[in-house]
């Protein structure tokens, strides 16, 4: 869920049809968002959404077919269709094996970045949280935290205040649970 600067509130959501839906509501009723289509993608999972400084709004997903990559794309509130958030490349991610909890956020000076984890072993037994943000038309890796064997990613957020850019999750390890703060310079 997110809110723009008019404090509209939006979701974006997956259907029975493999497709995303955006919702806006106005404060008396929903409507879909832009009127004329739904962002593209290809069996969706893993959707979220945000607004940024212009009200331009991205929702960001994993489209599960092989191969399964990251995918962010945006909307202009006067828009009507659905645009890459970098370029010509609505993804993120070059092929990954399942990408979960996708978060978003902007920067002081509007950049959007994004972070995700993934696996870096074909057992799925190794996790890696990546941070990456949009560079011009581009995506750029900012960070990727690996997690020793036997260590679990879960509920990954970003925040970003100043030149300082925050990665909290909770790590799981041997029925423990920490939550980890993790800071990164901008």
């Amino acid at each position: 869920m997110a809110y723009d600067s008019a404090n509209n509130i939006y979701i974006a959501y997956t259907t029975t049809s493999d497709t995303i839906e955006v919702k806006k509501y106005s404060g008396s009723s929903w409507s879909n968002f832009p009127n004329t289509n739904t962002p593209p993608t290809s069996n969706p999972m893993e959707v979220s959404i945000a607004i940024d400084g212009n009200d331009v709004v991205y929702v960001a997903h994993r489209n599960n077919i092989n191969p399964s990559r990251v995918a962010v794309v945006k909307c202009p509130q006067n828009g009507t269709e659905w645009t890459s958030a970098a370029g010509s490349d609505m993804y993120v991610s070059g092929t990954i094996k399942a990408a979960q909890d996708i978060q978003m956020a902007f920067d002081g000076n509007n950049r959007l970045y994004v972070v995700y984890y993934d696996f870096n072993s074909s057992d799925y037994s190794n996790y890696q949280l990546h941070i990456k943000r949009v560079n011009g038309s581009n995506w750029e890796e900012v960070d990727v935290i690996n997690l020793p064997t036997g260590h679990y990613v879960f509920s990954p957020k970003i925040a970003i205040r100043g030149d300082v850019c925050y990665i909290a999750y909770v790590d799981y390890y041997d029925s423990q649970r920490d939550v980890i703060l993790y800071k990164i310079m901008l």
